[in-house]
């Protein structure tokens, strides 16, 4: 079986389930109950009677009960409470409210002087001693009937015990309050509850009239105080208190253990007071304890879940694949890879992938064949440069839980590889020519030699002679490698041979220059330059019609004295290849200085005709006068 090393990303999964209610007490009957904070229905829990209460950490229900300044845990289920210790006010105060701050887990509490006058003071809790810490004293509001804050924002309210029965906010760094606005309660007597309800982000408030004596269920506006009736209460209700967002949440102190390890649970949840744990793979498989501490005797990737319940909700929370237990690793299998191999070169190794493995360890024996590196299943050998003979490869795998034994060894052979020589540099071929000759600076008896040409082999193999060696001429342009092969080992010569291909120059274009010209005269001409040409080649026909110099795109012609007529002048190119084909002829006209001798009758009769002539001359015109 093979565990594949992926890096999964954790499935979580959370079902809550969130209902709106609330607990309050009453001072008819000292009844402690349920309330539907959608309707204001009552269901009858136990007894109890308490002036101030709030849900604090872990969901837990706190409550003061002014009457004997004692502070208790109520259990919401039977109502039952458990004394925390005594909890007396300044002097003549009373306690008037609690409220749970969520966002730095502090309790606060607030007493007053009397009833109805006198003064405020806010204070801190220590919830596992009963004392407490002022925070401020105010005399503004001179009474508050109760106290709650935003779980959303932080921030405390108050509602004061006057005629209006205003909605303050509250400093809680030093106890200040700033007015928000009345309620329009015609009148405050004792007996009131204030609390926010995270679920729905509402301020609900349970008060009493004491001009109408109504005994109602609200919710507060807290950017006017107004206040808006969702119900009637049977009763004096003296306090409310809402649980907080039950959230099943938990980290452990380590997610991968080997087997027989242990790992330590951590609750994270908020507003929960019970739990059940379940952990897959693991002892014990469920657990009820807050923080439970399992064991994994079983290698493998498990799923922990954890579901967590309150007074009303229950939540829960699963972490697929958390766990992972490793044991120690198993031997791996003999590596493959080449067991013939060359001194100087390098090879891979590889083995099966162990399972549990992290880390793996290779090993080469004698270390003076070279080294090998690599930390997976697979590691890169770099064979020593002098070193010939046997040598083994082996391997081991390695995790925190320990180390396999090694795998069985791979023998393996080094041999000698062919010396290096080098190659001749090639050069210029012309086309239709013999070609370069490429040799080989040196060679050894028992190897064979090979002449590579874009990748194709184009002469050898041919036998080492201990000298150099020719693998002959070559005509087609590009690079040439050569190697050497001893039946066990190839080795790539020194260098590339590089043939470049020359042609001969293009055709030459018509020169340029004067079309007509005297006898014993001098021109010049020229031509565009010919692609190619390393030289030019200009030649004059007839010859006898002059002279012609020049090995450049310009020349020159000296006319003789003797020629009259049309000659023809062209060019060529010329280059290591040969000289190229001669372009279109210029033709030239070449005259000679008309000297006419005239010849015929010396003595005529009048009257009578004289016959003369001259040599004729196809390139003269004629023209006779008499004198």
């Amino acid at each position: 079986m093979i565990k594949l090393k992926l890096v999964l990303f954790a499935l979580l999964i959370n079902i809550s389930v969130y209902s709106q209610n609330g607990f309050i007490t009453s001072a008819i009957g000292s009844t402690f109950s349920k309330i539907d904070l959608t309707d204001a229905t009552i269901t009858d829990i136990g007894t109890g009677y308490y002036t101030g209460s709030d849900f604090g950490p872990n969901g837990v229900l706190y409550a003061i009960q002014e009457s004997d300044n004692t502070l208790y845990t109520v259990d919401t289920i039977t109502g039952t409470a458990t004394l925390i210790g005594t909890i007396a006010p300044p002097a003549n105060h009373i306690w008037v409210g609690m409220a749970y701050d969520e966002s730095s887990s502090t309790m606060y509490a607030m007493s007053c002087y009397g009833i109805a006058a006198g003064e405020s003071s806010l204070h801190i809790v220590d919830l596992t001693n009963a004392t407490y810490t002022l925070v401020g004293t105010q005399t503004t509001v001179t009474a508050f009937g109760c106290i709650a804050i935003n779980d959303d924002n932080g921030q405390m309210y108050g509602m004061s015990l006057s005629s209006s029965a205003s909605i303050y906010e509250i400093d809680k760094t030093d106890g200040s309050v700033t007015l928000i606005g009345p309620t329009g309660l015609g009148g405050a007597g004792l007996g009131h509850g204030m609390d926010y309800c995270q679920a729905n982000s509402t301020m609900y408030l349970t008060t009493y009239d004491s001009f109408t004596f109504n005994n109602t269920l609200n919710t507060v506006d807290l950017t006017t105080g107004a206040i808006t009736t969702i119900g009637f209460l049977n009763g004096w209700t003296s306090t409310i208190a809402i649980p907080g967002i039950l959230s099943a949440n938990f980290s452990s102190d380590v997610v991968e253990v080997c087997v027989g390890g242990t790992v330590n649970f951590i609750n994270q949840s908020s507003s929960a007071t019970s739990y059940s744990w379940t952990f897959e793979g693991g002892t014990p498989a469920t657990s009820t304890d807050e923080n439970p501490t399992v064991v994994y005797n079983t290698a493998g990737v498990y799923d922990v879940s954890l579901t967590v319940t309150n007074a009303s909700d229950s939540d829960t929370y699963t972490v697929t694949d958390m766990i992972t237990v490793n044991d120690t690793p198993t031997q791996p299998d003999t590596p493959t890879g080449d067991t013939q191999g060359c001194a100087g070169e390098q090879y891979n190794y590889s083995t099966n992938e162990v399972l549990y493995a992290d880390t793996y360890t290779w090993e080469v024996n004698p270390a003076d064949a070279g080294s090998i590196t690599g930390s997976s299943n697979s590691a890169v050998f770099y064979s020593s440069g002098t070193y010939t003979g046997d040598y083994t490869i082996k391997v081991q795998a390695s995790n925190s839980c320990g180390t396999s034994v090694w795998s069985n060894e791979l023998s393996c052979t080094l041999s000698t590889a062919p010396l290096e020589f080098s190659l001749s540099e090639g050069g210029d071929a012309c086309e239709g020519g013999d070609g370069v000759e490429i040799t080989l600076s040196g060679s050894e008896t028992g190897v064979d030699y090979s002449l590579f040409h874009d990748g194709n082999t184009v002469a050898g193999p041919i036998a080492g002679t201990g000298s150099e060696i020719s693998f002959g001429f070559f005509t087609d342009g590009g690079y040439y490698s050569a190697s050497g092969d001893n039946g066990t080992c190839t080795t790539f010569m020194i260098g590339d041979a590089i043939i470049t291909l020359e042609s001969l120059p293009a055709i030459a274009e018509t020169p340029e220059g004067a079309e007509s010209i005297c006898m014993e005269e001098t021109s010049d001409y020229t031509v565009t330059e010919i692609e190619g040409a390393l030289s030019y080649i200009w030649t004059i026909s007839p010859e006898e019609a002059g002279t012609i110099e020049g090995e450049t795109t310009e020349a020159t012609v000296t006319w003789n004295a003797d020629y009259e007529g049309i000659a023809e002048i062209a060019a060529r190119g010329e280059n290591e290849c040969g000289a190229g084909p001669s372009g279109p002829s210029l033709e030239v006209m070449v005259y000679s200085e008309p000297a006419p001798s005239i010849t015929g009758d010396e003595l005529v009769c009048q009257y009578d005709n004289g016959i003369y002539t001259v040599a004729y001359s196809e390139y003269s015109d004629y023209i006779w006068t008499v004198d």
